[in-house]
């Protein structure tokens, strides 16, 4: 375990030094801790490398945050709480399975591009939370998933998708439309909306009933 030095008096929050000051603080820690994660995985990140990052003292680390375990539940949590936000504005009020799936693609993947590094991370660090943690986080990632499966069974139902095991066909389309995260390149020559209409494309061609193919 990282153990560190108690704080000096000077970085100790005082009343007149809360709320912007320490918001920004909080903001630079998440920020320098998901450049971090990213880079360089979150076993190899010490919170003294994490306060040397930010510029200050290890120990005012501690009127910020509880503990490295903690901040990694935090970004991760916050992460998929946004997904499943945008999902639950942009996507759920599209009319039609077709068109709600088509829409939840190019989001994931708009949403996906936009924060790659914090999305990587949830990808890659999800197995060193701790139970307690990992529980919430797999029920929230559950109830997102769900919203697809039922994309799929509406659209099974009314014949606009191949009969199938919704579930696996899920695993699919989400195995594909993860991986973003892992390569895109913002100076790429394809862009997040290129990325999303050809991944539409296969994944249409995927769940399209055989009595439709030429």
């Amino acid at each position: 375990m990282d153990e560190m030095p108690s704080a000096n008096a000077a970085d100790r929050p005082t009343p007149g030094r809360q709320g912007q000051r320490r918001d920004s603080t909080q903001k630079a820690i998440r920020d320098a801790a998901i450049s971090m994660f990213s880079e360089f995985g979150y076993h190899a990140v010490t919170l003294r490398k994490l306060a040397d990052r930010i510029g200050i003292q290890a120990g005012s680390l501690y009127n910020h945050i509880e503990n490295k375990q903690e901040l990694l539940f935090e970004i991760l949590y916050e992460i998929m709480s946004d997904l499943v936000r945008s999902f639950e504005e942009k996507v759920a009020p599209v009319n039609g399975p077709q068109a709600r799936l088509d829409a939840f693609i190019q989001n994931h993947v708009a949403f996906h591009t936009a924060r790659k590094e914090e999305v990587f991370i949830g990808n890659m660090e999800l197995r060193n939370l701790s139970p307690e943690n990992r529980a919430k986080m797999v029920a929230l990632r559950d109830r997102y998933e769900n919203y697809v499966i039922e994309i799929l069974r509406e659209g099974q139902a009314t014949g606009v998708f191949a009969r199938s095991d919704p579930k696996m066909a899920s695993f699919a389309i989400f195995g594909m439309l993860n991986s973003v995260a892992n390569w895109f390149n913002p100076g790429g020559q394809r862009s997040a909306d290129d990325i999303a209409k050809q991944y539409t494309q296969f994944i249409h061609a995927m769940l399209e009933p055989k009595a439709r193919r030429s």
